[in-house]
């Protein structure tokens, strides 16, 4: 179906079960015929496509095994396309193939200089370090999905001491795709003696079967006082799909 989309991975899978990504790609299914141009319709049909994942260099070392991961979305990475679907992949002879290049030893050996070791700045000192575990939360009656991060940290630059706050939220329905959102908020606490300066930043992101809703809000802090604020909205098409 051109409704849909393909989030295809090519991982290197560990003898003792881990998974490393290497390359990926995500194919819209509304432009499996041409980059620009909309599938006619989305009638089911058999498509034969190609995909060329992202340059990168890696090594499979003896005993690890390579694997193919193919699914429908990739949320955060690629915005879930707004209708639900359905397909099938066929794998094996006459299925799936990958084709991997290989690097080719260098007539000449290359020669790179040693590292050298910087000292750390004698007065920077990490105070705090504060990375919450990820929270996955799935509700079977409405099909709601969330998953939250959070961290924090405290450092001192010299005189100065700067308190960072983080918090990233991700939304997806898996009954109505459509409706996916994203909030973020960032926050640095600045105290330089006396004088204390407060960023405030927030993030959010909500979707429709036709546009994307964009809202960003900044606000400055002077010892407790707001000294500069602003709000940008924006209301973009998602344009193919």
């Amino acid at each position: 179906m051109e409704r849909v989309a393909w989030s295809v991975r090519l991982e290197d899978v560990f003898p003792d079960g881990r998974v490393a990504l290497v390359a990926g790609r995500v194919l819209n299914g509304a432009l499996t015929a041409d980059r620009i141009a909309r599938a006619p319709d989305d009638t089911p049909r058999v498509v034969d496509t190609t995909l060329t994942l992202h340059f990168t260099t890696w090594t499979f070392p003896p005993g690890h095994r390579l694997r193919i991961s193919v699914s429908h979305a990739q949320f955060p990475m690629a915005w879930p396309t707004p209708y639900r679907g359905r397909s099938l992949v066929y794998a094996g002879v006459g299925g799936m193939t990958l084709t991997l290049p290989s690097a080719t030893p260098l007539p000449v050996p290359v020669s790179l200089p040693e590292p050298v070791a910087r000292d750390p700045r004698p007065d920077a000192s990490m105070l705090e370090q504060l990375d919450s575990p990820p929270t996955f939360h799935r509700d079977p009656r409405t099909g709601a999905v969330r998953y939250s991060l959070a961290n924090a940290s405290s450092q001192r630059l010299g005189a100065t001491r700067i308190d960072y706050q983080e918090q990233v939220r991700y939304d997806a329905n898996e009954r109505d795709p459509a409706r996916a959102g994203w909030d973020a908020t960032a926050s640095h606490d600045i105290r330089i003696g006396t004088r204390r300066v407060q960023l405030h930043t927030s993030m959010r992101v909500r979707s429709s079967i036709d546009s994307l809703y964009v809202q960003v809000q900044r606000r400055v802090s002077q010892n407790g006082r707001v000294v500069r604020q602003r709000t940008w909205r924006e209301v973009l098409p998602r344009g193919p799909h």
